[in-house]
C-alpha cells in the first residue's frame, strides 16, 4: 500500500510539473501559384520562396510558428480577402499596398516596403511617359481589385480590367493594348522574365502613388497581428529586414 501511494503521488506531481514542449502555432499563408516578385510557390513540391515569404518564414522562426502554405488564385487583393474572410487562411503571403479601402476589409500588419507603380508599353512606342498623366485617352490594361485602377482613372485612361498581370502584359506584346501599370516589382518580375519581346519598361516613368505595404490578417486577429509587428520591429532594428529586400532588388 505504502509503495501504491507513493507511485500515486509521484505521478499526482509529475502532471504538476511545468513541460518544456509545447505544440507551435499553424500559420496558414495565402500563396498565388502564379511566380512573381514577390512570393513564388512550387506547385510540384509545395516550397515556395520570395522576398516576403523570407520575412515570414524569418517571423515564424521567431515566434516558433508553423507555416503551411495555401494555394489562393486570382490576382490582386480580392482573392486574399476572400481567403481570409472565409478562414481559409491566416496572413496574406506578400503584401499590398495600404490604402483606406483596403483597411476596411482587413487588418495590416505593420510596413514592410513601399512601392509605387510601374508602366509597360510596346518597343515600338517611344514616348517617354513621364507620369500617369501621359496616358490619357490610351488603353490601359489594370488588374481587377488593384490601387492602379483608380490612378487609370484619374488619369483619363481608358482602363481596361484584367485578372492577370501576364495576360495584360501579352495583351500590350499584341497590341491589343497600349500600355499596362502595375505594382513595380510584379511588373518588372513580368516583363523580365516573360516571353514579351514586343514590350519595355519605361524607365522615366515617375509612379503616382507611392505607398507603404504590408501583410494581411483577417479583422480582429490581434494575437497574429502582434506576433508578425513584433519580430518585424526586431528585423528592421538589427537590419535583417533591410538585407532580405536587398537581396531580391527592393
Amino acid at each position: 500500500m505504502k509503495n501504491m501511494m507513493s507511485a500515486v503521488g509521484f505521478a499526482a506531481m509529475s502532471l504538476s510539473l511545468p513541460t518544456t514542449r509545447h505544440s507551435q502555432q499553424v500559420v496558414r499563408v495565402g500563396v498565388s501559384p502564379d511566380p512573381g516578385a514577390l512570393t513564388v510557390y512550387d506547385t510540384k513540391s509545395g516550397a515556395a520562396s520570395g522576398a516576403t515569404i523570407e520575412v515570414l518564414q524569418e517571423i515564424a522562426r521567431a515566434q516558433e510558428m508553423i507555416l503551411k502554405y495555401v494555394v489562393v488564385t486570382g490576382s490582386g487583393s480580392p482573392p486574399g480577402v476572400a481567403a481570409l474572410n472565409d478562414g481559409r487562411i491566416d496572413v496574406i503571403g506578400y503584401t499590398f499596398q495600404i490604402t483606406p479601402d483596403r483597411q476596411a476589409q482587413y487588418d495590416f500588419s505593420d510596413p514592410v516596403l513601399s512601392y509605387g507603380e510601374a508602366l509597360a508599353v510596346r518597343t515600338t512606342d517611344t514616348a517617354p511617359y513621364a507620369s500617369a498623366d501621359d496616358l490619357r485617352g490610351k488603353s490601359v490594361g489594370v488588374i481587377v481589385g488593384s490601387s492602379y485602377v483608380g490612378i487609370a482613372e484619374r488619369a483619363g485612361a481608358i482602363g481596361v480590367p484584367s485578372h492577370s498581370l501576364p495576360g495584360a502584359v501579352g495583351d500590350v506584346n499584341d497590341g491589343r493594348l497600349v500600355a499596362v501599370i502595375g505594382t513595380a516589382p510584379t511588373l518588372i518580375h513580368t516583363v523580365v522574365h516573360g516571353d514579351y519581346p514586343n514590350v519595355r519598361l519605361v524607365d522615366g516613368y515617375r509612379s503616382r502613388d507611392v505607398l507603404p505595404a504590408g501583410f494581411g490578417v483577417k479583422q480582429g486577429n490581434a494575437a497574429l497581428l502582434a506576433k508578425i509587428n513584433a519580430s518585424l520591429g526586431n528585423m528592421k532594428a538589427d537590419g535583417s529586414l533591410r538585407r532580405i529586400l536587398a537581396k531580391y532588388g527592393l
